[in-house]
């Protein structure tokens, strides 16, 4: 449970870390509702495959503001991008409005300096 929490704090710090180091334009996204039923779940690859397991379930109000907060300020790129390998994460925004739902697909850099984050909906960034 402490790694898990460890985890997803370090992973949201690289993210605002790399996105407010980007001297990119950014894309103009609406601001999301707070919703009480909103949460993110989270999956890991398994070791080899391409198949995802349940990670983890992100509930707590203040988390998933967060999360929101740094995707809404990500610099959005509007690229296809190829991948190596699957993403090493997963999670999407679990919400009864489909416009604030959106999968989200996560690389770790080989240095474990860099998140890279791909939405269908909003593009690519690192």
């Amino acid at each position: 449970m402490k790694y898990e929490k460890l985890l997803f704090l370090l992973l949201s710090y690289l993210l605002l870390t790399v996105t407010a180091c980007s001297d990119e334009t950014k894309i103009d996204v609406t601001p999301v509702v707070e919703n009480e039923e909103m949460k993110i779940v989270v999956q890991k690859r398994i070791e080899y495959q391409n198949d995802y397991e349940n990670f983890r379930e992100i509930t707590q109000k203040e988390q998933v503001q967060k999360v929101k907060e740094i995707i809404n300020d990500a610099i959005w790129e509007n690229v296809e991008v190829e991948m190596a390998e699957p993403p090493h994460y997963k999670f999407r925004f679990r919400n009864p409005n489909p416009e604030e739902a959106g999968l989200y697909d996560v690389w770790i850099s080989p240095k474990n300096d860099k998140l890279e984050i791909v939405s269908r909906n909003k593009g690519y960034t690192h």
